[in-house]
């Protein structure tokens, strides 16, 4: 029983991750599922499947979403050294 459940709950959330994707993404349906099923992906494979719009250094990504919105104030945070 607990099992089944799971299964559902994962199963529900795998189907909802796809939708979310692909409408943001603008793509097709079955092109995120594949995507997804056969990933992990690089940063290129994940360019060239769409996934991704651009690959870029962590120094680059202020600049890069400040991009014209100069007003755009911008902080990354840093990852603990222990999860790298």
């Amino acid at each position: 029983e607990f099992r089944r459940e799971m299964e559902e709950l994962l199963d529900d959330m795998y189907g909802h991750i796809v939708d979310m994707v692909a409408a943001g993404r603008h793509l097709d349906r079955d092109k995120v599922a594949a995507a997804i099923d056969s990933g992990p992906h690089t940063a290129r494979s994940a360019l060239e499947l769409g996934l991704v719009d651009r690959i870029a250094y962590e120094d680059e990504l202020p600049a890069i979403i400040r991009a014209g919105n100069t007003a755009l104030k911008v902080k990354i945070a840093g990852f603990p050294a222990s999860s790298r």
